[in-house]
């Protein structure tokens, strides 16, 4: 059998969240939702979206990539939230059989705004 290989990654809740004001925590926010929101345009990111009525609450989203596991470690050391210390992730190549997941061309959201609207 033939398997289609993803980057399935996990972003969490630091151990200790560093103290922001609710300013620089919506700017920071925006910034991480617009770092995305290239990824998906590059084609990098297939999906990404945070979590909702769930049992471990430093569980925050879910994010597949089309890349391996190293460039996508790559690309999230660079996401605004991560270098702030508001967001850590854990990755890791997930298999399903060939042709059994596929991806639709969407657009993800630049910011709150846009994404609460």
């Amino acid at each position: 059998m033939d398997f289609d290989r993803f980057t399935f990654g996990l972003y969490l809740r630091p151990a200790e969240m560093p103290a922001l004001d609710e300013e620089r925590a919506a700017s920071i926010q925006d910034d991480h939702l617009a770092y995305l929101a290239g990824l998906g345009r590059a084609g990098q990111l297939l999906v990404a979206g945070p979590f909702e009525d769930q049992d471990d609450p430093t569980l925050r989203g879910v994010m597949i990539f089309s890349t391996g596991v190293g460039e996508a470690r790559s690309l999230l050391l660079e996401d605004p939230a991560v270098r702030a210390g508001v967001l850590v992730f854990k990755l890791m190549s997930w298999l399903a059989p060939a042709g059994l997941v596929s991806f639709h061309a969407g657009r993800f959201p630049e910011s709150m705004e846009e994404a609460t609207t």
